[in-house]
């Protein structure tokens, strides 16, 4: 009996070291999913909700990969809330007064390092940010590359990345390394759309 006692617990000592010894990428995955919690907790909520929990924030206009993300954070900061993105219509604030307690945050405006943590330790190449996250860079129908931007599904939201490689084919695989600084959208599409047609029609009432 004595020595089934010692066999499992020998057993059980593998397993566990086998799994403190592996790649991390379970690990990681889990840090990342929590991580990810974190910064959209607040995804859904209302504008004037979120202007009344952050009194300080500003109305923003920042740099999307086709549009203005229009948001709502600190100038200068690394974090905002998003709601729609625009080349042409209303902003943000114009669209505050009338849809405020419909907008809804769409999205969230930060940096590659508050979710993914394999930037941590340093610059990573495209493949090994994709493969560490479950993403073969062959797969074409999960991954996009377009004007330095990556576009990816995560753990059901949009990602898109601005790996600031302007110089490259505006298709081909961007050549620079993620870094932990590089602009992160996160975005729910369910969301993005319906404030987008809020946008719309206040553009068609023409107030």
């Amino acid at each position: 009996m004595k020595n089934l006692v010692v066999f499992f617990l020998v057993i059980l000592l593998f397993l566990f070291s086998g799994c403190q010894r592996g790649t991390g990428s379970l690990s990681s995955e889990f840090s990342e999913t929590s991580n990810l919690a974190v910064v959209t907790a607040d995804i859904g909520k209302t504008l004037d909700d979120l202007q009344r929990q952050n009194p300080s924030y500003e109305f923003l206009h920042l740099n999307g990969y086709d549009f203005s993300a229009e948001s709502l954070g600190s100038p200068g900061g690394t974090f905002a809330y998003v709601f729609f993105g625009t080349q042409v219509g209303p902003g943000l604030e114009e669209m505050a007064p009338r849809y405020g307690k419909q907008l809804k945050c769409a999205g969230i405006y930060t940096t590659v390092e508050k979710i993914f943590s394999i930037t941590n330790n340093g610059a990573v190449s495209i493949e090994e940010f994709l493969l560490s996250i479950g993403i073969d860079i062959k797969d074409s129908d999960r991954v996009t590359f377009w004007a330095g931007w990556i576009f990816f599904d995560y753990m059901n939201y949009s990602m898109a990345i601005n790996t600031k490689d302007i110089g490259s084919d505006v298709y081909a695989i961007p050549t620079v390394k993620i870094e932990k600084s590089f602009p992160l959208i996160i975005k729910d599409e369910e969301l993005w759309a319906s404030n987008y047609e809020l946008c719309t029609d206040l553009m068609d009432t023409g107030d």
